[in-house]
């Protein structure tokens, strides 16, 4: 893995602009340099910062939109998801977890995503009875996400 901070500082000593970065990318290097967030962020603000960019304004709802979609779709598909080894049904496994992996990666929830692909391929595999753990994991995580969602990009 890339260290984020250790980067942007080797790249402000070679790229002189690259010290100043454009306004847009401020606010998510500085998530990204708090040294108390560096390991446990549950977000990549580069990555959340690129959705911003597609923005048409300021003003324009379509960032907000995007997460807030994100935050009630997210928590309907972990509870199907939960429901499905009870059925027992590896198709909604698949599909649920195939779906909330992609949203989490296009926002830059890493291990949200990673945790899908797990929950994912025990579906695939129909391993429903191994879905438990990650399951509670995905939904810590959630939280978590959620939560950095909430504080710092809404």
């Amino acid at each position: 893995p890339v260290d984020s901070v250790a980067l942007a500082s080797l790249l402000a000593d070679h790229i002189p602009s690259y010290a100043s970065p454009p306004p847009s990318l401020a606010h998510g290097r500085r998530l990204a340099e708090d040294s108390m967030m560096q390991d446990t962020y549950p977000l990549r603000p580069e990555v959340l910062e690129g959705l911003k960019d597609l923005s048409p304004g300021d003003d324009d709802p379509f960032f907000s939109d995007l997460l807030t979609t994100f935050l009630t779709h997210a928590p309907e598909r972990i509870a199907s998801i939960g429901r499905a080894p009870e059925s027992p049904n590896a198709e909604t496994v698949c599909t649920e977890a195939h779906t909330l992996k992609g949203s989490s990666g296009n926002l830059g929830a890493h291990q949200l995503q990673a945790l899908c692909l797990k929950i994912e391929s025990f579906g695939r595999e129909g391993r429903l009875e191994e879905v438990h753990e990650p399951l509670d994991a995905l939904r810590l995580e959630l939280a978590r996400v959620h939560e950095a969602l909430e504080r710092d990009w809404l």
